[in-house]
């Protein structure tokens, strides 16, 4: 739109002096390499150039002062439709209502891109209408001569560059935008036997029976709507509405935790949420720089602390992939320097979508071990006794100069149920840059209390500290880890095979990527860890063994298409317990696809075989060799 009136101010302005033909679909004598061969048949269709009676341009003929002053009117008509056009639609945006059988975000947010481009389109228009008011002065008399009121033409060109100002600052009332997905999952069973995936649930399966892909077959959907303000004073807010049948689905649940054992063709009702709908402001507070966050909102701090696991490793979505805990409450933070002050609280149960299910139900409080041998091993993310009603929390982020930082927290988990009701979660992370090498290490610690009972407070704690160095084609991080059995902190500090976050273990862990040229790296990711053997606690001996090593292939084939090749290798060594010992297997081969269709939207493929051998040990399940087949389309709007 803009480029229309400023290629039209440029012709008017040059009119006298062109030298040759332009437009070949608008002017017959007009070539179509000439510079001004678009703008040309835009301003025709405009109405800003009308051509000769005979149909030509006759661009080398100069123009009379009659012509030029129809062009600059026609110029100044288009304009002046413009704003009124722009204002008229504004208002009509505000005045939509905004629910009913009638609502539809998709039409209202094209609608609101469509105007913010042209609103945006329209600065600096400032010179070129002072330039058209200068000209219609100059061609007063033959403006006149064509009927058109001088007196209402000057008054109104006295107020346009005001009213395209207003134009421009006048805010929209929302946004609207998010991504739209579409899952496929297929599962198929070999050798009469079901597959297993890495979050414990099984395919290749129908009810009790081996079935192959046709059987096995789901497709879930889900949206995610983020629709904010536009305010430039006062209060922010925001806030995004998930519709889709995977919330409450046995497979993914409440997007906090994993459904061992259940069927990945197990789809849920379609549901509705809010997960998030933020109010958020800056202020001082004491002569100290003051932000808050209220609403349904989002909070993590760092894996061993407070982190929400991802407990979707078959669905890429940024909104449940963030990590963060979702409570009902307020986030408020302090400025002291360059240190920050995070006061959170909030509720963290009975946040449910109109389906009635609960989003992200956080759990706490292991008294036990999560591994014993000949008994349950937690498959999925499980192992915790006490749900949290209610996060008291405290985050603080201290620069250590400029090449480190401390990150400390403390936090007060509570609960109405009887029993164990309040777990204390403390510690800190501390990172340190010494140029081409990288420091970490952390510490934290969980308490948990029946009242005012300690009940746990030793055997509880982790510890990990590492190295990483990054080179110009290479990188390498080497670390180790301590988790004590009885550690139940609400993170996600990782996996091994299906069992997730895993206790009673130390070891050494390490990655490295390895770019092989320009389109292809190879990365691999190792752990091996021993059992822990403490006194009344353990599950796991300390001549127990159990390791992981992942290697993969990335390949990018094109600009539109990637490839990713991979295996997942879990092997333990059980013998603590006399007869109950074993050497069971776990096995993933990878093989994946991407295709990016558009800047805004992405088709991937996983196909995924499984190769699980528990080796009649006990806790640990028979033979799973099927394979699964995933297929996700993403698009952002």
């Amino acid at each position: 739109m803009n480029k229309t009136f400023k290629y039209a101010l440029g012709l008017v302005f040059t009119l006298g002096t062109m030298t040759s033909a332009l437009a070949q679909d608008n002017f017959p004598d007009a070539p179509e390499n000439h510079w001004a061969y678009e703008a040309l048949g835009r301003m025709k269709q405009n109405g800003l150039l009308m051509g000769y009676p005979d149909g030509l341009f006759r661009g080398s003929r100069p123009a009379t002062r009659y012509e030029m002053a129809v062009a600059i009117h026609a110029t100044y008509m288009h304009l002046k439709n413009i704003t009124d056009g722009l204002a008229s639609a504004i208002e009509e945006l505000k005045n939509r209502p905004g629910g009913g059988r009638d609502f539809d975000p998709s039409a209202i947010n094209a609608a609101l891109a469509q105007l913010r481009k042209d609103v945006d389109g329209m600065k600096g228009w400032g010179d070129d209408i002072a330039s058209l008011k200068r000209m219609a002065s100059t061609f007063e008399k033959e403006l006149a001569s064509m009927g058109v009121d001088m007196e209402a033409m000057k008054k109104d060109m006295a107020s346009l560059n005001d009213r395209v100002s207003k134009l421009e600052k006048n805010a929209l009332p929302i946004t609207i935008h998010g991504d739209a997905n579409f899952l496929m999952m297929a599962g198929g069973s070999t050798s009469n036997r079901f597959g297993i995936g890495v979050d414990g649930q099984i395919f290749g399966a129908n009810g009790p029976n081996a079935v192959g892909m046709e059987n096995d077959f789901s497709v879930f959907h889900e949206a995610h709507f983020k629709i904010a303000g536009t305010n430039d004073s006062g209060p922010k807010w925001w806030a995004v509405m998930s519709i889709g049948n995977l919330l409450g689905s046995p497979t993914y649940g409440s997007m906090s935790g994993t459904a061992a054992g259940a069927n990945h063709n197990d789809e849920g009702n379609t549901d509705i949420v809010f997960d998030r709908f933020v109010v958020e402001f800056d202020t001082s507070l004491i002569g100290q720089g003051f932000n808050a966050k209220v609403g349904r909102l989002g909070y993590k701090i760092s894996p061993y602390l407070y982190q929400r696991p991802d407990a979707t490793p078959y669905y890429k979505n940024e909104n449940w992939d963030n990590h963060e805990w979702t409570m009902d409450g307020g986030v408020f933070g302090f400025n002291f320097g360059s240190a920050k002050l995070n006061a959170f609280v909030g509720r963290n149960d009975g946040r449910r979508s109109t389906g009635g299910v609960d989003i992200n139900p956080m759990m706490v409080g292991a008294i036990g071990p999560r591994f014993v041998v000949g008994g349950p091993r937690p498959v999925g993310l499980g192992g915790g006794t006490t749900i949290v009603d209610q996060t008291l929390g405290f985050n603080l982020s201290l620069p250590l100069g400029e090449k480190g930082g401390l990150n400390l927290a403390y936090l007060l988990h509570g609960s109405r149920q009887s029993g164990l009701n309040r777990v204390h979660v403390f510690g800190g992370d501390l990172n340190w840059d010494f140029g081409m090498i990288k420091f970490n290490a952390g510490y934290a610690q969980s308490n948990v209390f029946q009242g005012s009972t300690s009940v746990v407070t030793k055997q509880n704690a982790a510890w990990h500290a590492g190295f990483g160095y990054e080179a110009e084609k290479w990188g390498l991080n080497v670390g180790f880890r301590e988790i004590q059995p009885r550690f139940a902190a609400a993170g996600d500090w990782g996996r091994i095979g299906m069992w997730w976050n895993p206790t009673d273990i130390k070891g050494v862990n390490a990655k490295a990527h390895f770019s092989l040229s320009e389109n292809m790296s190879l990365w691999a990711s190792g752990q091996w860890y021993s059992g822990l053997g403490k006194t009344g606690a353990s599950g796991m001996g300390t001549a127990d063994k159990v390791s992981s090593l992942k290697v993969g292939l990335d390949y990018k084939v094109n600009e539109s298409w990637n490839a990713m090749f991979g295996i997942e290798n879990v092997e333990w060594n059980l013998g603590t317990l006399g007869a109950l010992n074993g050497k069971p297997k776990e096995r993933w081969y990878n093989i994946g696809l991407g295709y990016g269709m558009s800047d805004n939207a992405k088709l991937s493929f996983l196909w995924q075989i499984s190769d699980y051998d528990g080796k009649a040990t006990p806790g640990f399940a028979g033979r799973f060799t099927g394979n699964l087949l995933t297929t996700q389309l993403s698009i952002k709007f």
